[in-house]
This record gives C-alpha cells, sequence and structure tokens, in this order.
C-alpha cells in the first residue's frame, strides 16, 4: 500500500491537469482502500483523474461518477448525489485530447 501511494505522490508532485490511474485500488484490503481513495479524493480537486480499476466500489469511493465499459461501450453510470467536479473534467479532458465532441 506504501508503494502505491509512493506512486500517486510522484505522479501528483507535477501537478498534472489529467492524471490516468489503472489499478491502483485492486487487491487492497478496506482500510487501505478507505485511505487510497482519500488520497486520489483529495488529490482530484485540483487534478482531473481517470481511474481505471476492475471493480467499480473502491472506485466509487475515490470518484464522484463511476462508468462500466463493454466492448468500448458505456453499459452503466453510476453517478453519486454530489459528483466531483473533477471527475467531469476528466471526462472532458479524456473526451478532448481523444477528439471526441459532446
Amino acid at each position: 500500500m506504501i508503494v502505491r501511494r509512493a506512486k500517486l505522490a510522484a505522479a501528483a508532485v507535477h501537478e498534472p491537469e489529467l492524471l490516468l490511474i489503472d489499478g491502483l485500488l485492486d487487491g487492497l484490503g478496506p482500510r487501505d482502500t478507505e485511505i487510497v481513495a482519500a488520497s486520489i479524493r483529495d488529490l482530484g480537486r485540483d487534478t482531473a483523474i481517470v481511474a481505471i480499476g476492475r471493480d467499480s466500489a473502491p472506485l466509487a469511493m475515490a470518484c464522484g461518477e463511476v462508468l462500466t465499459l463493454a466492448d468500448g461501450i458505456i453499459v452503466r453510470n453510476l453517478a453519486h448525489a454530489a459528483p466531483l467536479r473533477a471527475c467531469a473534467r476528466a471526462r472532458d479532458a479524456a473526451g478532448s485530447a481523444l477528439g471526441w465532441t459532446r
């Protein structure tokens, strides 16, 4: 868990506009998941974050919106009552980088 938090801190020190996280919450115990998710939420206040993982429950702890994809198509959208602005910024930044339009 310390290694994962160190990797997150190393990425955050550069103050990126968009941070891609792959599997950072996978395989953690409940306490460690809460700690790392809180770190991601804190970072998400100033940085747009796109997090990828196998289980949507830990991702929901870290982000205000969780999209489930199947064959590249959104099949489920879990949006919390008060989604983080960073999630919307991440969606827009990722879409812009990939040339998607609304």
